[in-house]
């Protein structure tokens, strides 16, 4: 599955687009930034996701009853990604909407590739069988948290967030105090 992983690795500024698309489009940019380089980032962590799940399994990794979905570079992929969108406060909901609007860009550039039909279907299969992994994560993880650990979870990222607030504005009254910046000197 050599190619897939080059398709994915050689396409990452496209999936970044697709995705920035389907955001922008479907109004989730209201709750997220809209910094490129952030939905860079995205992607890339994704795609790396991906292209280890390639290199792990030498078929389509198919799911069992007893199967461990916290082991492996999906299960660390979708436990990371769970923990920062969590401490944000977007809710779970949310986040497999977008969520799914990623596993659409994954397939609309398989659907573009021009690969033989029988590799494509298989590539997708493996594709979705990935995703499907990483969405078990994502609610493993989600639910590992009781409601109090997750308040917490939100309290301390809003403390963080209000003192970085705080020390951006005594830098900038202690900028406008000295006079640097004022045309009058």
């Amino acid at each position: 599955m050599r190619e897939l992983v080059d398709l994915i690795n050689g396409n990452e500024e496209w999936l970044m687009e697709r995705v920035l698309f389907y955001a922008l489009d479907r109004g989730y940019t209201k709750f997220t930034s809209t910094l490129k380089e952030a939905w860079r980032l995205s992607i890339s962590g994704l795609s790396d996701a991906l292209v280890k799940a390639v290199n792990l399994y030498d078929r389509v990794p198919e799911m069992g009853p007893e199967e461990k979905y916290e082991e492996g570079p999906i299960a660390e992929f979708a436990a990371i990604e769970a923990q920062r969108h969590r401490e944000r406060g977007i809710d779970l909901a949310m986040f497999f909407g977008l969520f799914k609007y990623y596993r659409q860009a994954y397939v609309d550039l398989l659907l573009h590739s021009g690969f033989e039909k029988a590799f494509s279907e298989r590539c997708r299969l493996f594709l979705d069988r990935c995703f499907d992994r990483i969405e078990i994560g994502f609610c493993s993880e989600w639910s590992r948290l009781s409601d109090d650990t997750a308040m917490a979870e939100l309290q301390s990222t809003n403390r963080f967030l209000v003192n970085e607030k705080n020390k951006v504005t005594v830098q900038r009254e202690a900028h406008t105090s000295t006079g640097a910046g004022s045309p009058f000197r």
